[in-house]
């Protein structure tokens, strides 16, 4: 590579470089500016339960039922296990239920109606409630319904 070759690659790399770095700074200090009027209509959004929640006492349930086998599911010989994601609130009612691990559309609808009713003794960290996310499996056996 010849010198002056060298030096204009060098020279584009470096310019490339401070470009690059000087938009992040720029984009770092952007500030949205928001009248009274506009901050004041907004309502306040609830903060999201975290995916791990710190407790020493963990969630356990108190009252559940065995959810229903669809009638479909059992004429089909459909078996399987669902992993439900139930998020229980401080007063150990089901705020809101997700599938991690699907085993059918029919006993996934089955699994999480369910736990909607489901009740838990809440998680408590130094005995105060806390609102946090636990995973429970439901298994559907032909042989057990």
């Amino acid at each position: 590579m010849k010198k002056g070759t060298l030096v204009v690659t060098i020279v584009v790399a470096v310019s490339l470089a401070i470009g690059f770095f000087a938009g992040r700074q720029q984009m770092k200090y952007q500030i949205q500016r928001v009248t009274t009027d506009e901050w004041m209509s907004k309502p306040p959004q609830e903060a999201e339960t975290a995916e791990f929640v710190e407790y020493d006492t963990p969630p356990a349930p108190k009252h559940w039922s065995k959810p229903k086998y669809p009638e479909t599911a059992k004429k089909a010989g459909i078996e399987g296990m669902v992993v439900l994601k139930i998020l229980v609130g401080t007063d150990g009612s089901v705020v809101d239920v997700q599938v991690l691990k699907s085993a059918h559309p029919a006993l996934d609808e089955a699994a999480s109606d369910a736990a909607r009713k489901w009740t838990f003794s809440p998680a408590k960290l130094v005995d105060e409630p806390v609102k946090t996310w636990v995973s429970f499996p439901v298994r559907f056996s032909l042989s057990e319904s």
